[in-house]
């Protein structure tokens, strides 16, 4: 270095020195404001109170808090109650018919003519031979007396083995083709094994190509499977003739509805029962004159239960014929396998509902509450011969169950419901106010009918009560509202999704309501009376009903918050920002100020408590205790404050606490008390209203050799 440089540096030094009366035994110093703050803090309505009740009003963000909340509602689960059906049958086995086929036997006159040969007869064996000679000839006979015929066999084994009839017929057609006419013609039918008649009978004359038809009432007897017919006894008349040996003599047994009292068959197939009838709803007490003409199902079964005791399989079909689903009938269809060994056959089935749309219209489509129902028994052919006696039964139950409906029409009735409870109000809940009163409410119970049916509703009370302090205040509404009947309209058909409003207003110049919102209620005691379809004409079946309708009773309350605030509080916690450099020198911080400036502009004076806390919360100092904040003042031009008031704290600090705070301090926490001045004084809050606060600080540092 030059020596010209050292003298510079040294009359440096030495100017310095004299011009700031340096001591040598003292630190240099120097002061830092902090022009950027340390911490802001803005807070409002908005952070206090939930958007869902705070709302601006006549678009000047005015604020309203609202309430609205539900107390009563009916629906259809209330208004119908559909009861469950069931029908209980028995089938036994006089339901079931025996067929075993209809049996033919015929004779050609060659048989004839051979049988007449085989006599023995010496007349007849000539005339026998004849007549086979004869064959497309002409040939002169004479009279044939008493001619004999064999039995014939009659084999019944592939249909039955035997039945004891219950009831029915066999119809015997003779058909007589032969050239002769018959005369004096006896005939019979009888069991082969036990020689029991079964027909016996004489006919005078049976014409050639002529026929007779009789039928026989087989009630009481018992029929074999083997059988025996004959022509017990016939006389052929003479004369000239042209012979066809293959002309013959026709026998046919029809068994004409046989239905058995017992019998060991081959049942053929066949429908035992096929019925449709009506059932209907039989309603409970509370709904006795509902009368429904359709409803639409969400939810429910068709269920069958079928227990039999028959050998042989049982078919059991169960349908709703005026139910329908997009061209679908509802049913269920039960398969019972024969019973076995003294076992009855069990099977349960059901369908679902949902939806189905049923008509209760009956039939004939002329009734209410009428469900028509079909069901069928039927024997399905299995080829087996069984043995079945007429003890023998089929047992079936079937009906509907659970049926949930989404819609029902018709005529519901006339019905009362009371509605009568508490509902907590959480509007005040939200807000950390010692005292709020408000003026100018406006109430309003709004009533919304989605039940096709008109109502009337005898408001019995409603009562605001706050539990904390025992208050309560019974509301009162124009001419007295809340002790008459209010009328409650109902949609039309077909408008099945509306709803229809009706409302009752309340103020605080028709009645009380705001000396019912100034208890500050947390809960709403109500008691209401529904007179449910009070115009209501059965037979014109107009009323319906949805699973969504209802008759809902909805309280509203607007509250303008404009009215005397007492404790109003406002809290906020502010995250501390110290510049980088304040933090890396904080060791040369000797001492310093906080100065928090507070803005108020709320239209009230109150206190704030600031505090400066660590990370976990714990206070490091207090910045302020309660100090007064001036309100805001209103301009009569607009009513609003339009400039906040400002409040300034300064605080200073030990060398010691300021390097705490510097250090360790992460949050400002600000809690604010306000009410409206002077004391008394309704104000108005506008929700655009806040309190700001800024911390900014001054320190001193020791200057660094």
């Amino acid at each position: 270095m030059s020596y010209r440089v050292i003298i510079l540096l040294g009359a440096v030094l030495l100017w310095l020195t004299s011009a700031c009366n340096f001591d040598p035994r003292e630190p240099l110093q120097w002061q830092a404001d902090l022009l950027t703050p340390i911490a802001k803090s803005t807070v409002g309505l908005n952070d206090v109170i939930p958007d869902s009740i705070m709302i601006p009003t006549n678009g000047q963000n005015f604020v309203s808090l609202v309430f609205r909340d539900s107390v009563a509602q009916t629906n259809l689960s209330d208004l119908i109650e559909i009861p469950d059906t069931n029908l209980d049958i028995v089938v036994t086995l006089d339901s079931l018919t025996l067929d075993p086929g209809t049996i033919v036997q015929q004779v050609s006159l060659g048989q004839i003519a051979q049988q007449l040969i085989n006599s023995g007869n010496f007349t007849n064996r000539i005339i026998g031979q004849l007549i086979i000679d004869s064959h497309d000839s002409t040939l002169t006979l004479p009279d044939i007396s008493d001619l004999p015929f064999d039995n014939i066999p009659v084999d019944a084994s592939q249909f039955f083995e035997f039945a004891v009839v219950e009831s029915g017929y066999l119809k015997l057609t003779i058909e007589n083709e032969l050239p002769l006419a018959m005369e004096d013609v006896e005939f019979f039918i009888r069991n082969s094994n036990s020689g029991t008649n079964i027909i016996s009978d004489t006919f005078p004359t049976i014409p050639s190509k002529g026929r007779v038809e009789e039928l026989y009432d087989m009630s009481g007897k018992t029929i074999e499977s083997q059988l025996l017919a004959s022509l017990a006894k016939v006389t052929l008349k003479g004369g000239v003739l042209k012979i066809d040996t293959s002309d013959f003599i026709r026998v046919t047994l029809e068994p004409i509805d046989l239905k058995v009292q017992s019998a060991k068959a081959v049942f053929p197939g066949q429908t035992v029962i096929d019925s449709t009838t009506e059932i209907t709803y039989r309603f409970p007490d509370d709904f006795a004159d509902v009368e429904l003409t359709k409803i639409v199902v969400s939810g429910g079964r068709l269920r069958a239960f079928s227990k039999s005791e028959i050998p042989d399989t049982v078919l059991f079909n169960y349908s709703l014929p005026t139910a329908d689903r997009n061209g679908e009938v509802p049913s269920v269809t039960l398969k019972l396998n024969p019973a076995m060994n003294g076992m009855p056959a069990i099977q349960e089935q059901t369908a679902d509902l949902a939806g189905f749309t049923i008509d209760l219209r009956g039939e004939n489509g002329d009734i209410f509450n009428t469900i028509v129902q079909r069901y069928t028994v039927d024997l399905l052919y299995s080829g087996r011969q069984v043995e079945i006696d007429k003890d023998d039964k089929i047992e079936v139950s079937f009906g509907l169950l659970d049926l949930e409906p989404v819609y029902v029409e018709g005529y519901i009735g006339k019905q009362k419901f009371a509605f009568d409870g508490k509902e907590a109000i959480d509007i005040f809940d939200d807000l950390d106010i010692g005292r709020l009163e408000f003026q100018n409410a406006i109430g309003r119970i709004t009533f919304a009918n989605s039940i096709g049916i008109d109502s009337k509703v005898d408001i019995r009370n409603i009562t605001a009560r706050n539990s904390k302090t025992g208050n309560a205040v019974q509301l009162i509404g124009p001419a007295n509202r809340t002790n008459s009947l209010v009328t409650v309209n109902g949609p039309n058909l077909p408008d099945t999704n509306e709803v229809v409003l009706s409302h009752i207003e309340f103020s605080g110049t028709n009645g009380n309501l705001d000396d019912f919102v100034n208890v500050l209620p947390d809960e709403l005691v109500y008691d209401f009376e529904i007179l449910g379809n009070y115009n209501g004409q059965p037979g014109l079946h107009d009323n319906f009903a949805t699973n969504k309708s209802e008759i809902g009773a909805y309280v509203e309350f607007e509250l303008p918050l404009e009215g005397i605030v007492e404790n109003f509080r406002l809290t906020d916690t502010a995250t501390l920002s110290f510049d980088p450099s304040t933090s890396e020198d904080v060791d040369e911080v000797n001492g310093g100020f906080l100065r928090a400036i507070i803005e108020n502009q709320y239209p009230f004076e109150g206190t704030v408590t600031a505090k400066i806390l660590d990370e976990s919360k714990r206070v490091i100092t207090v910045l302020s205790q309660d100090q007064v904040i001036a309100a805001g003042h209103i301009f009569p031009a607009t009513g609003r404050v339009e400039q906040p008031t400002k409040t300034v704290m300064e605080k200073t600090y030990t060398q010691e606490l300021l390097q705490d705070i510097i250090k360790n301090g992460q949050y400002l926490s600000l809690n604010y008390v306000m009410h409206t001045k002077p004391d008394g004084t309704h104000a108005r809050i506008y929700s655009d209203y806040t309190i700001k606060a800024k911390l900014i600080g001054q320190f001193n540092y020791n200057l660094k050799p």
